[in-house]
């Protein structure tokens, strides 16, 4: 099967539109524009990057600003995480897929690094420990996400175990989250996950303390990420904000940690 050769923009006007058929089997009117479609990751990048941070859509001044773009990285996250920027200049980074060109917003070169198992990390750390069903029903009967439980929990254990910190609750346990393989910067598709410091602890409070280490090991990927795979000094000049878009669960704590570990704003 051909392909084609005719390549457009995202976005780009194909056609004449919508076909009479389509339009009539959609309920649609025939003739309205149909765009280059984009995949799911490159879509939220558009989102992020070209977003104005605690501006409305309808305020003035609010378009596309074509240097704001180049410092920015947009995150991606579900399953996995994409971590992308864009340049005027081709980027060529070991372990980090690209330059693209105009494969996300046009005229622009796309560098896209990433994590294989982010989002699917934690719900495989939850759902595989003992108490994930009675937490689930208990979060459940309170109307509110297991991620909120969980929180709860933490919140708690800081106070009862008098930990001068939240990250502190972890001290005894750390864990490589290579699960799926490591997609950036190390590119290794057999590379496996690690958790140190596991006890015969089956409690609920263990499972917190253990999603709170999946939750710190997550943005240290990004950490690596960023000061092996990106020269530094190119980087302080190009990466002024981390902006998500997130079908992973984004809570306080993941927010927090991105905040407090990299020396640029994070807007989720």
């Amino acid at each position: 099967m051909s392909l084609g050769r005719s390549v457009a923009f995202p976005g780009h006007p194909l056609g004449s539109g919508l076909t009479p058929v389509a339009a009539k089997e959609l309920g649609l009117v025939a003739g309205i524009p149909i765009g280059v479609s984009l995949i799911d990751a490159h879509a939220g990048g558009v989102g992020v990057l070209e977003s104005v941070p605690g501006q409305d859509s309808d305020s003035e001044g609010c378009g596309f600003d074509k240097e704001m773009v180049l410092h920015r990285m947009a995150l991606v996250c579900g399953t996995s995480t994409c971590h992308m920027v864009v340049s005027r200049d081709k980027l060529f980074i070991p372990g980090v897929w690209g330059p693209f060109w105009s494969a996300m917003i046009p005229e622009y070169w796309l560098t896209e690094g990433g994590q294989s198992a982010t989002g699917a990390l934690l719900d495989h750390i939850i759902q595989n420990h003992v108490a994930s069903p009675h937490l689930a029903n208990r979060a459940a009967s309170q109307n509110i996400s297991v991620f909120d439980m969980l929180n709860k929990l933490l919140e708690n254990l800081v106070v009862d175990l008098k930990s001068p910190f939240l990250a502190a609750l972890t001290e005894d346990i750390h864990i490589l989250p290579d699960f799926h393989g490591n997609r950036s910067p190390i590119s290794d598709p057999k590379a496996k996950g690690v958790i140190y410091g596991l006890t015969l602890d089956t409690s609920e409070q263990q499972l917190s303390i253990l999603y709170l280490a999946t939750v710190q090991a997550i943005p240290m990927v990004h950490a690596t990420l960023l000061s092996t795979a990106i020269p530094m000094d190119r980087l302080l000049h190009m990466v002024h904000a981390t902006l998500w878009s997130a079908k992973l669960y984004i809570d306080t704590v993941i927010t927090a940690l991105y905040s407090k570990w990299f020396d640029h704003a994070v807007v989720a």
